[in-house]
Formats: C-alpha cells, sequence, structure tokens
C-alpha cells in the first residue's frame, strides 16, 4: 500500500498508521454519528445525541496524545542510555 506515503512526508513502511490510526479514528467517528442504543448502549449523534460522539473524540485525542508520548519516550530512551556510555 503506498498510497499514503505517496507525498513522503513521513515513513511507514508497514502502512500502520494508514491502517490501523486512520481506520481506527473514522470507525470512532462513525460510531459516534451513528450508533444507536441497541449497538452502542447509547444513542449517536444521527439519533440526537451528541453524547457518544463527544466521548469517542476525547478518547482519540487522548490515545493520540498517549502514542506520541510513548513513541518519544522509546525514540528518546536509546540516547539516554547510550550517552553515560560515549567516550570524549
Amino acid at each position: 500500500m503506498s498510497t499514503p506515503n505517496a507525498g513522503g512526508w513521513f515513513d511507514d513502511a508497514l502502512d500502520v498508521w494508514a491502517v490501523h490510526g486512520l481506520s481506527g479514528a473514522c470507525g470512532g467517528i462513525a460510531m459516534g454519528v451513528f450508533g444507536t442504543a441497541r449497538s452502542c448502549g447509547v444513542k449517536g449523534l444521527w439519533d440526537g445525541s451528541p453524547r457518544l460522539l463527544a466521548e469517542r473524540l476525547i478518547a482519540m485525542a487522548a490515545n493520540c496524545v498517549h502514542a506520541i508520548a510513548i513513541t518519544f519516550a522509546i525514540l528518546k530512551a536509546p540516547d539516554v542510555v547510550m550517552a553515560s556510555g560515549r567516550v570524549r
């Protein structure tokens, strides 16, 4: 799948962002809009209640912050560990 990477603005060899991140976000928004009391337990925006959509958007924002923070920590950890062992 080379379509999401065609712009060349990020490197995602396995298309993890395109498959899991973007599709999960679209599915979460769709559930918040089209969810029914029968399928989700609460009404969605289509049935007149914005609560489910608001909860989904807050959860997706929290998930994005968490993913960015953990990714930064994982990428920064080798610098912290290996900086103490360098010979100057």
